[in-house]
């Protein structure tokens, strides 16, 4: 780059200590949307700079009972991910937590086939949302016999959560051998 240049886009150049004009102060709240989860909202809270950012039902159960123990998740009771308050809050497990999401499907295409009843849906959309359903509980089938096979460790589907545990390798070959 020349110096010419240099000195006739220099009026453009970010000056020291300048804050841009997006920029977010720890505390600020933000509601994200998570596209590759069926456009989800889900709110978040900066805690650090430079732009360290925490879910805020996690920020606030965490700051009022320590650290999620491994194994639990956090669930919303009303079923409203931007509801952070901590009344609002549990902790469950997987099982508990896969329990829930099969119990909403199901809730879900009861309702699908009331309307179909009605006559408020048609046919064909019942049948597509049929085979989703089919594709998400043989989705929890594999699931479930994975988490049962590694004894919890890994990562399977996404359909439930899992967090990477350390592995005793000794009780892990001496409970396949037992088998």
């Amino acid at each position: 780059m020349s110096r010419e240049f240099k000195e006739k886009i220099k009026h453009t150049w970010f000056t020291k200590g300048h804050t841009p004009q997006n920029y977010k102060s720890v505390g600020e709240i933000r509601i994200r949307t998570n596209y590759k989860r069926g456009n989800t909202k889900s709110v978040w809270i900066k805690i650090k700079e430079p732009n360290i950012w925490i879910e805020l039902h996690r920020h606030n159960w965490e700051r009022e009972n320590g650290p999620i123990p491994i194994g639990m998740l956090l669930s919303f009771r009303d079923g409203n991910p931007l509801n952070c308050k901590l009344d609002n809050l549990e902790l469950v497990t997987r099982v508990e937590n896969m329990k829930n999401s099969i119990e909403d499907l199901r809730n879900h295409l009861f309702e699908t086939i009331e309307l179909l009843k009605d006559g408020k849906m048609e046919t064909g959309t019942v049948k597509a949302i049929t085979n989703a359903a089919q594709g998400i509980l043989n989705s929890a089938k594999i699931e479930v016999d994975f988490i049962k096979a590694m004894g919890g460790i890994g990562e399977g589907t996404g359909f439930i959560p899992l967090k990477p545990k350390k592995v005793d390798m000794k009780k892990l070959t001496k409970a396949n051998k037992e088998d």
